[in-house]
């Protein structure tokens, strides 16, 4: 889990060798409980000593019912300490600074794509200057940055991931791009007519969460050309240089 005081390092690269990818281990964990229950009633002798996705009489072999539980159960105790992780770490007054923010956003970065086949490029600083920023601010900062992420992840098909925090005149700019599939047309917004799904229920909550603080979400992204997602934050009055 992130750490407050974790040290940052200019342009980390987040290598995967050796790591198995998992883009797609929502969906999969989703479908474990489905796969556990029409398994119910099988032969237990049958290709019981494989491992789950083995090959048994040249099929797969199927997890049994109580393993699909224990991984949905684990699914679900992860999620569950990562969303406490970041009330409190929201809540906390010794995290009201860009220095903690770049910090937590860094490291949450680092580890969310850590067992993926997704290269991740980070530059968060961390000889910020000493600006202040309320609970509000960060959690709202926070939250569209992790649905970018969650973007990238399961609609992307991307490969390569960079992320940066840049302050400079008074203006926080955080940019996560990558070399997915992009989209055509123009860029969703909050306000566009569009059908309700949830990747754009997403795209217009992260435009919500900066318009909240003050901010704006710009999108940009073209059919094989990737895409770009730039907040850009004016600092509270008190903190602008």
């Amino acid at each position: 889990m992130p750490g407050e005081d974790d040290n940052l390092e200019h342009d980390q690269e987040i290598p995967n060798e050796g790591l198995e990818a998992e883009a797609d281990a929502g969906d999969q964990d989703g479908q474990d409980a489905e796969v556990g229950a029409d398994a119910e009633g099988s032969a237990e002798g049958d290709g019981s000593d494989a491992e789950v996705g083995q090959e048994v009489d040249g099929e797969p072999r199927r997890p049994s019912r109580g393993e699909a539980r224990f991984q949905t159960l684990s699914k679900t105790a992860r999620e569950l300490l990562q969303s406490l992780d970041r009330m409190l770490w929201a809540i906390n007054p010794r995290n009201d600074s860009l220095e903690k923010l770049s910090a937590y956003l860094n490291r949450y970065a680092a580890e969310y794509f850590q067992h993926t086949p997704i290269r991740c490029r980070l530059a968060f600083p961390g000889n910020l200057p000493a600006i202040q920023l309320s609970a509000e601010m960060r959690h709202n900062i926070f939250l569209a940055f992790e649905e970018v992420l969650a973007n990238i992840l399961k609609h992307s098909a991307a490969t390569q991931v960079s992320a940066e925090l840049v302050c400079n005149r008074g203006i926080v700019e955080i940019s996560i791009s990558d070399n997915g599939c992009g989209f055509s047309g123009e860029a969703p917004n909050a306000n566009a007519a569009k059908p309700e799904t949830s990747e754009r229920l997403g795209l217009s909550g992260m435009h919500h969460r900066l318009r909240a603080v003050g901010g704006e979400c710009q999108i940009t992204s073209s059919p094989g050309g990737g895409t770009m997602v730039k907040f850009v934050l004016p600092l509270p009055k008190t903190n602008a240089q």
